[in-house]
């Protein structure tokens, strides 16, 4: 077909949308743009989360006990999901760097899928953890178990070995929010009880030392031995979806 022939004939077909797109005012056009970029959102948001691997990316930053976290959760039905993460942490993640850390954690969760709410999908969970981790402390203090009938507050050292486990549960309330058909940002908040034991050997030059105070403000410490505190949990994951 002639060139010329090819372009009249693309012309004659664009002319109905070329008129259309005229007959339109810049408000009505704005809208139309607006209402296709939010059907466009509602649908990416629509798309199911099954069975996916996370990332924890709160975990990654440079806190007291950085680690890797990462987690599988596997669909029951779609009401109903388990899954489970695992957590290592070592001295390469910590800033400043930590002498002989090591970490190792373990979160089974159940989780309940609430459905559509809203914009983005949004679940229950319920989550059990068990948390150990060890690492060498220098010239810091402990609050012993024992403080000799509150004659001792605190015990001043130059070098101890520390070991902490702490395990629990929490309650969560999270929501899935779609980046396309594969990866997604999983947000999470919860609250429970938890139990935590701190010890404290291989103290080397121990000394009876005082609260500092300056005002309200207790300079920090740890506290030796077992204690039923409150949990709060806040997570941000990255998911990639196998659905």
């Amino acid at each position: 077909m002639h060139k010329k022939s090819i372009i009249l004939l693309v012309l004659i077909l664009l002319t109905p949308i070329f008129m259309e797109l005229q007959a339109q005012t810049p408000k009505e056009l704005r809208i139309e743009l607006r209402e296709a970029r939010r059907a466009r959102k509602d649908s990416l948001q629509s798309l199911p989360v099954n069975d996916y691997i996370s990332l924890n990316l709160v975990s990654l930053l440079p806190t007291d006990t950085p680690r890797i976290n990462i987690g599988y959760v596997k669909s029951l039905n779609e009401k109903f999901a388990v899954g489970a993460s695992v957590g290592i942490g070592t001295n390469a993640l910590t800033y400043p760097y930590k002498e002989d850390y090591f970490l190792w954690e373990i979160r089974p969760e159940f989780i309940y899928n609430l459905g559509k709410r809203g914009r983005f999908q949004h679940f229950l969970g319920l989550e059990t953890f068990y948390i150990s981790n060890r690492e060498t402390l220098r010239n810091s203090r402990f609050e012993p178990v024992n403080d000799q009938g509150g004659t001792i507050e605190l015990i001043r050292y130059d070098r101890a070995d520390f070991e902490r486990t702490k395990y629990g549960a929490v309650i969560n309330y999270g929501e899935y929010i779609n980046f396309s058909s594969r990866l997604a940002l999983r947000t999470t908040i919860g609250a429970g009880i938890r139990f935590k034991d701190n010890s404290f050997t291989n103290v080397v030059n121990p000394r009876i030392d005082q609260f500092d105070t300056d005002g309200f403000i207790i300079s920090g410490y740890d506290r030796e031995g077992s204690r039923l505190g409150f949990e709060l949990n806040l997570d941000f994951q990255l998911i990639y979806k196998f659905n």
